[in-house]
């Protein structure tokens, strides 16, 4: 009799409930069937020592029908189910309508001050209401029915719409919360019946410890159980409540109704002592008589905040920002002013576009904000949005639904932005994003909500957004490549890194850090860097930046002799890749190919009078065809026009 029965009406639902059950203790089984075969299962989980059963709807009544006389706990429709609902309903109808009993009609009726809307509302206390309700839904000219599979079914035969009310993990939390309730509640009782005392006492040890207020009545009313949390959340001493009938407690916590019906009052949503509060009746039934109610209630904000960590636990494993802005060195002025504009971004929750040239760490800047931003507690993810091409992107981002294309993970597959959810997101390059993807980013970014490949449902998520690239956006804009929408949306924070050959005062810190942990990567031991050295590397322009700076050094101390100092010569071979090869300086000052002394052109000639060099080495062989120079180096006739006058 310690055993819990799911019994889910569809595949979908199961498959959650599934999920959902693996953070519990409890022994709880799940079947799927709907009304006749969900009565055989209720059947079959009786006979099989089952001590309660949950199922939902229709099915849940069927099996009430029954002689069945272990608990059966009806699955709740959440505030928060019948609000989604509502909202997807009113994007395909104007007037919503829906049949259900008093419960969901009550709970409707709830939020309705909420929505600022009122439903069509029908009730219906069995099976054979639900058709008439619908025919009157239909002749009051609703256009969609919100409610259940069976609900849905005849409204579609009237041409109606309708949407289900799918039933959220809270529900499904609530209604195993509530079977651990009555589980342990009949337990007890039982053992009532062999020592009272002892019932008493062990009945009250466990509620002394419940997360949630709970509070027992005998079958008239009378309260014989007040544990310490109702005493928190209603403000009443135990000892003054207990022997009291429960309704001069509370009107809102009367159990009349629950002892007569012998049915379950679930998902109230009340508020008690200026908390709001979910309220959950259920009645304790033994030898098919009610011997007791228990009634647990929860204040709402703390439900949210157990959603939230349950959302985040689940989904978010593994995605944690490493680097913090203790993490960042240097010393130069503009570089330490930047540290410090991205400090006050950090305190607030706007969209940040982090610009610079590659290598100058963009993604360790969006790391840092993370880690000193109000979301420092959610998950960071990163994403190069170059790096997958346009399809896997898309998907990656918004996740897809079972199906959704060829090769498609069964169940599905939630998107970036949904294990983002409570945290940052840093859309790394995001200048080589599609056009296509632009768009549905921008929707993203305006509505704070996404939708699945595949699917049509909507998911509202709360995260922060920074983007990075080292490209120019506005010349992109106009040429055509960047949504213009999109680039004031990002924009909204800008922080530039400055490139190294900005910060020449900060590359000795640098080459102490890398030389010190290559040489302890590679067993090496190597004299500290001569001024001549350290004044060659400083000079250098460094196209390739932090990151260029890293892999040299790496090269230096490979090619370095154990116990010799760093030669220029070691210097040349190790810049050799990185460079322009080959140059030398006539008495014109001009570039000549025959030079190869690369660490002299370091320190003598700038990026843009290389790169000019190169240019016009190529426009020679096309005989001054600016577009086919300009095919031929990948750049477009613009930027090489620009280049050009740059370095003259």
């Amino acid at each position: 009799m310690d055993k819990i029965t799911f019994i889910a009406p569809y595949q979908e639902l199961g498959l959650l409930v599934e999920r959902v059950i693996k953070d519990f203790q409890e022994n709880i089984e799940v079947k799927i069937g709907r009304m006749g075969k969900g009565v055989r299962l209720a059947k079959e989980a009786e006979e099989n020592g089952s001590g309660v059963i949950i199922s939902r709807g229709i099915t849940t009544w069927k099996i009430k029908e029954t002689n069945i006389k272990i608990p059966v706990i009806d699955l709740p429709i959440t505030g928060y189910d019948l609000l989604r609902t509502y909202y997807e309903a009113k994007e395909s109808g104007n007037k919503v309508g829906m049949v259900d009993i008093p419960e969901v009609i009550q709970g409707i009726e709830s939020i309705e001050e909420i929505i600022g809307c009122k439903v069509c509302k029908i009730y219906s206390y069995n099976i054979e209401d639900i058709e008439e309700g619908i025919n009157q839904l239909y002749k009051q000219g609703v256009d969609i029915v919100i409610g259940k599979i069976i609900m849905i079914k005849l409204a579609n035969k009237h041409g109606m719409k309708g949407v289900n009310i799918k039933s959220g993990r809270q529900a499904i939390l609530q209604a195993i919360r509530e079977a651990t309730s009555v589980l342990k509640a009949t337990k007890q009782e039982r053992e009532r019946v062999k020592q009272e005392k002892k019932r008493v006492k062990q009945m009250k040890a466990i509620l002394e410890f419940a997360h949630e207020g709970m509070i027992v009545t005998d079958k008239l009313g009378v309260i014989k159980l007040f544990n310490p949390i109702a005493e928190e959340i209603t403000k009443i001493d135990a000892q003054e409540a207990i022997g009291k009938k429960i309704n001069s407690i509370n009107y809102k916590f009367k159990v009349d109704r629950v002892i007569e019906q012998r049915r379950a009052e679930t998902n109230q949503i009340k508020k008690i002592a200026n908390k709001n509060v979910i309220v959950t009746k259920v009645p304790i039934i033994v030898e098919g008589e009610v011997v007791r109610v228990a009634v647990n209630f929860q204040d709402i904000s703390k439900v949210q905040k157990i959603e939230h960590k349950i959302r985040r636990e689940f989904l978010n494993k593994g995605h944690v920002a490493k680097y913090s802005f203790k993490d960042i060195i240097g010393k130069n002025q503009n570089f330490l002013n930047t540290i410090e504009q991205a400090k006050k971004f950090a305190k607030v929750d706007s969209t940040i576009l982090i610009h610079g040239e590659t290598g100058v760490g963009k993604e360790y800047f969006g790391q840092a904000i993370h880690k000193e931003s109000l979301n420092k507690k959610g998950p960071f993810i990163a994403v190069n949005c170059a790096a997958l091409p346009k399809s896997l992107l898309e998907s990656e981002l918004f996740g897809y639904e079972e199906g959704a294309f060829t090769g498609a993970k069964k169940g599905g597959k939630p998107g970036l932005f949904e294990l983002a959810h409570g945290g940052t997101i840093l859309l790394d390059e995001i200048s080589e994003m599609a056009k296509s993807l632009q768009a549905r980013l921008l929707r993203v970014l305006q509505e704070r909500e996404v939708m699945r490949l595949g699917d049509d449902k909507i998911i509202p998520i709360d995260i922060r957004v920074i983007a990075t690239t080292n490209r120019d956006l506005f010349k992109m804009i106009e040429e055509d490549q960047f949504r213009e929408d999109l680039f004031y949306r990002i924009n909204v924070l800008n922080l530039r890194i400055p490139a190294l050959r900005e910060r020449k005062d900060d590359i000795p810190l640098f080459v102490s850090k890398f030389k010190q942990q290559f040489c302890r990567r590679f067993n090496k031991s190597i004299p500290k860097i001569t001024p001549e050295i350290m004044k060659i590397l400083q000079n250098y322009h460094w196209p390739g930046n932090i990151r260029q700076l890293k892999n040299v050094i790496e090269r230096i101390v490979i090619l370095t002799t154990e116990g010799e100092s760093i030669s220029i010569e070691v210097i040349n071979q190790a810049l050799q890749d990185f460079s322009f090869e080959d140059y030398s300086i006539e008495p014109s000052k001009e570039l000549d190919p025959t030079f190869d002394n690369l660490a002299k052109i370091a320190t003598e000639y700038s990026l843009e009078k290389l790169e000019a060099y190169v240019i016009r080495n190529v426009l020679k062989e096309v005989d001054g065809n600016r577009s086919e120079a300009a095919r031929k180096l990948g750049i477009a006739r613009s930027t090489l026009w620009r280049k050009l006058k740059q370095g003259e």
